[in-house]
């Protein structure tokens, strides 16, 4: 390592690593150049609306073409659903790209400007600023309202801002505000510390217990559930990840595996996992307001929003579509975006340097294993943080050393972190990994566009929460510009950067139901932003008089989530969570799953490779709860896009010779394929299961055919 590094990896001895690290330098958000950071955010935000208005006017490609390439690939019943987006794509990459570019130099020229300007212009250049901040504060209100409810954006249904908005606005929020105000009070203080850790204990809790369930409790919509554990039940019958089959959500199935060599892989233990790992999302939120915000109200205003609005609140407004949880973002893709935000506040903080540095760099690496999707953005974004801090606290000559010590390190981390799980997969299966195989699910979705959705026109949320992640550039450049403030201008620079990043998942599925897991980080981003103002406005700091009206708008949006939590409809239904998720049996309920599942274990060793059809998506549960595997190195129905899946069952089905197949009569219809040469040799006497083997001659006497298993009741 570079002797010049000990200003970033400083070993600190016993005695300095008991005490308390000292408090970071705390200023004034903007400072004098409140003028000119007004200004280069609304031309940041007029650049990139020219930007993709450019792109969108001269890019003209041949989405026909991607079309007729993409159904050569997919099914036909797929098919259908192709929607390349490469005009959008195009505008979000080079967006991501541009606009810090354009954010950067425009500040740096506006403060030279600002600053060159006689005295008289500059009080003219403030006017006009502090005017456009108060019509745009004033205005943001109604467009939000606007967007929200020309979306039907559906989890503001469950917040008092809407649905009792008058009580809010006169009773609870002047109470929340009071409190804010009073902060500094020894009293309020403990009552708000009571308040702090009760509430979200409550809201870990509730959280908790709303993803328990067990096999006969699966809501309609099991297609979610089956893509995440039907690789699981594959990993931990044997097969490995990248060797036997791709994954479309990341080698997650190996990093839970030994905790359900514990736990018996089941619906119920997966569920339990799951909503562990959710208290664990909430956990590293949590740990971040607290290690980045000094307000205790704004902390818990916060911290509630963002378990409230991007989690909570949209199971009870659909719970019938929300009642089996999208375990595909909380917690897998959030898992370790939150991992991120505890580490880099520590850092931030100073808290034990060394450790946290290869800590934030072995755990970024590991995300991009667990879940590509989110993993690469965490990875970029814990070395961009790395750079800001450098040249934070260098010169930009002094800081390309450690710059590039840092790229080093972030190259390093990935080729241990990848080079262990080749080694790994090689002892496993006694062959190399095929990394190529994570990228077949990519180019499906994001070249041919799979099941894509253009962006809503604009006035809509998304809107909001890129005016939002500017806004955090905006503040985070100015204090890099200043050397001042590294713990704010810190917070929000991986926020800007980690909300940005993950926005691409909206930003090709743009569904309402793709944008909701995403509201965490525009909160955070609010919620640093108001808990600053208002600091800064209690210690007597007159230049932020000016955004009092917006801080108190933050404030607004944030705190609803607090009284909304304990309106008398969600506290009925959070009730009945906690009730269902308490009285969950591991052994189900003796439904119809429950039957098969026997019914298979019956039939079946612990680890045999078998085949089940089943309509519905469930056959991940069914291979999960009887401890089998699929013969055939394909993933879960529900993922099965390519049309070489489907030739590989046909032939499977042709050429059998011992292999059991499980099957409900009626409900394998549409593969190509013929039955007739197969048996029924067991059967399920209620739910009507038939277990088939490949019958000596092609069709034995008094064997049903295949139509005949059609109509078998």
């Amino acid at each position: 390592m570079p002797t010049d590094m000990s200003s970033t990896l400083s070993i600190q001895d016993s005695s300095a690593a008991a005490s308390v690290p000292p408090q970071p330098k705390r200023s004034s958000l903007l400072g004098d150049d409140f003028a000119p950071v007004c200004f280069t955010f609304l031309a940041s935000l007029g650049f990139l609306d020219l930007l993709i208005s450019c792109i969108s006017k001269w890019y003209r490609p041949d989405t026909a073409y991607l079309i007729r390439k993409g159904t050569e690939l997919v099914i036909p019943a797929v098919a259908r659903t192709l929607a390349p987006e490469p005009v959008e794509r195009l505008q979000y990459v080079l967006g991501l790209l541009l606009t810090p570019l354009f954010l950067f130099a425009c500040l740096l020229g506006l403060k030279r400007l600002y600053r060159a300007t006689p005295e008289a212009g500059r009080r003219i250049y403030t006017w006009v600023a502090t005017t456009l901040l108060l019509a745009g504060t004033f205005a943001t209100p109604v467009l939000t309202y606007h967007a929200l409810d020309k979306s039907d954006f559906l989890y503001v249904r469950a917040s008092l801002l809407f649905t009792h908005w008058l009580a809010y606005t006169l009773l609870f929020f002047p109470s929340l505000a009071l409190l804010v105000y009073f902060a500094h009070k020894r009293w309020i203080l403990w009552v708000g510390r009571v308040a702090l850790y009760t509430l979200s204990t409550y809201i870990a809790v509730i959280a908790f217990f709303s993803v328990l369930f067990d096999r006969d409790s699966i809501s309609p919509w099991t297609h979610h559930l089956n893509s995440v554990i039907y690789p699981l039940a594959q990993v931990m019958a044997g097969k490995t990840l990248l060797v036997d089959c791709a994954p479309l959500y990341g080698l997650y199935p190996h990093f839970l595996q030994p905790l359900f060599k514990i736990f018996p892989l089941g619906v119920y233990s997966l569920t339990l996992v799951m909503a562990s790992l959710l208290v664990v999302c909430l956990a590293g939120v949590w740990l971040f307001l607290r290690m980045v915000t000094r307000n205790r109200f704004v902390f818990l205003a916060g911290f509630t929003a963002v378990a409230f609005y991007s989690y909570v609140a949209p199971k009870t407004v659909r719970p019938k579509v929300f009642g089996d949880p999208y375990f595909q973002y909380w917690p897998i893709r959030v898992l370790f975006p939150s991992l991120l935000l505890a580490l880099a506040s520590l850092y931030l903080r100073g808290f034990g340097k060394r450790w946290i540095y290869y800590a934030g760099f072995l755990c970024s690496a590991l995300a991009t294993l667990w879940n590509p999707d989110t993993g690469l953005v965490v990875f970029g974004t814990w070395f961009l943080l790395l750079a800001y801090t450098e040249l934070f606290r260098n010169s930009w000559r002094a800081s390309a050393r450690p710059i590039l010590w840092h790229a080093l390190t972030a190259v390093g981390a990935l080729l241990l972190v990848y080079g262990g799980y080749a080694l790994f997969a090689f002892l496993r299966s006694g062959v190399w990994p095929d990394w190529r195989m994570s990228a077949n699910y990519y180019k499906i979705f994001s070249y041919y566009g799979l099941v894509m959705l253009p962006m809503a026109p604009l006035p809509h949320v998304w809107g909001i929460m890129v005016a939002a992640y500017v806004a955090a550039m905006v503040v985070a450049i100015h204090g890099l510009l200043r050397k001042e403030n590294e713990l704010l201008c810190g917070s929000l620079f991986i926020l800007a950067i980690l909300g940005a990043g993950l926005f691409g998942y909206y930003n090709g599925r743009s569904h309402d139901f793709c944008i909701i897991p995403l509201l965490y980080v525009p909160l955070l981003i609010i919620t640093l932003l108001a808990d600053h103002l208002f600091v800064r406005l209690k210690q007597g700091d007159r230049a932020c008089y000016k955004c009092l009206p917006l801080g108190l708008l933050f404030f607004y949006l944030c705190a609803s989530a607090v009284p909304s939590v304990f309106a008398a409809g969600e506290l009925s239904q959070f009730k009945g969570w906690i009730q269902a998720g308490s009285s969950v049996s591991i052994d189900g309920s003796r439904g119809t799953h429950t039957r098969n599942i026997k019914f298979i274990r019956a039939q079946t060793k612990r680890g045999e490779r078998i085949f089940i059809f089943l309509r519905g998506n469930i056959e991940g549960v069914y291979y999960a709860e009887s401890g089998t595997a699929s013969v055939l190195d394909l993933p879960s129905s529900t993922d099965s896009f390519f049309k070489s899946d489907t030739e590989k069952i046909v032939n499977f089905l042709r050429q059998n010779k011992s292999t059991k197949l499980f099957v409900v009569p009626g409900q394998y219809a549409g593969l190509d394929a013929s039955f007739k040469r197969y048996r029924i040799a067991a059967r399920e006497g209620q739910t009507g299961m038939v277990m088939l083997l490949p019958a000596e001659d092609a069709v034995p006497a008094g064997i049903p055919t295949h139509s005949e298993l059609e109509r078998d009741p």
